[in-house]
């Protein structure tokens, strides 16, 4: 194999190993199948009460209701409304995000499903 063809092989695998790492970080910081992988997020105000949920009946058995919460994007607050979810595992518990006093911000913790 020429050098050329090394180095297009060599870039081919690293390209696919940041595809995996980045699939990773998607699903485990941006989702919420991880534990141990919690987005942290500062802002200056605290979010606003929660808003009253009427929670609808349950698909099915395995279902738990993941209450609503405040989320900040953008540079404001929007309200994420609350859902019946499939735990990823039996035995899996949600954690609801939160927000906590830190400094001169509020941190933002992002729920997560604990098992």
């Amino acid at each position: 194999m020429s050098q050329s063809n090394q180095g297009a092989g060599l870039r081919g695998r690293r390209g696919a190993l940041r595809w995996v790492a980045l699939s990773f970080l998607l699903v485990c910081v941006g989702g919420m199948g991880c534990a141990e992988h919690v987005r942290y997020i500062v802002v200056g105000a605290p979010p606003p009460p929660p808003r009253a949920e009427v929670v609808v009946e349950s698909p099915g058995g395995v279902y738990v209701w993941v209450p609503g919460h405040w989320r900040w994007r953008s540079g404001a607050y929007v309200w994420i409304a609350g859902s019946w979810r499939r735990p990823p595992h039996p035995g899996a518990a949600w954690v609801e995000p939160r927000y906590e006093r830190r400094g001169d911000g509020w941190v933002y913790i992002s729920g997560y499903w604990r098992s």
